[in-house]
């Protein structure tokens, strides 16, 4: 069997660590061998590394979108009983830091490229700072299902 569309059911559920990396490079591979992949999940750390539409669905289409406009959707992701990737987390947390997060990495492999190009720009190092509103601003995050971007200033 060689199908050209594959409907995939919650791939990376119950995986252990090594078994999802796998599971995401069996769904890549797949992606260049030039299948259409229809993957269904609640994973959200995963759907920035595999897709490049989503749709939130129940019961009823809630939104459409890339990945970015999906993930930073607060408000659509509250709806619809979803959360932020993790490492979008992390750097919402950098940016009370005062780290530049004017595009907040969605992956890992963002976040690597976010961080190497700024260490390269910085001279070889990131520069964070505690000012008197940080903790606060991290104390709302905390409170926070979603936290919202904020520029740093």
């Amino acid at each position: 069997m060689d199908p050209e569309i594959i409907v995939f059911d919650e791939p990376t559920a119950n995986l252990d660590p090594v078994s999802r990396r796998d599971m995401v490079a069996l769904i890549r591979e797949l992606q260049e061998g030039g299948k259409t992949l229809v993957i269904a999940t609640h994973d959200i750390n995963v759907v920035p590394e595999v897709v490049d539409r989503i749709y939130v669905l129940n019961k009823t289409l809630l939104g459409e979108g890339s990945p970015r406009e999906i993930l930073m959707d607060t408000g659509l992701l509250d709806e619809s009983n979803l959360d932020t990737p993790a490492v979008t987390k992390l750097f919402e947390v950098l940016s009370c830091f005062g780290y530049d997060t004017r595009e907040i990495p969605l992956s890992m492999e963002e976040a690597v490229s976010h961080l190497t190009r700024t260490i390269e720009d910085g001279g070889g190092n990131i520069h964070l700072h505690i000012h008197k509103h940080t903790h606060e601003e991290i104390d709302m995050l905390k409170g926070k299902k979603h936290a919202h971007h904020r520029s740093p200033e």
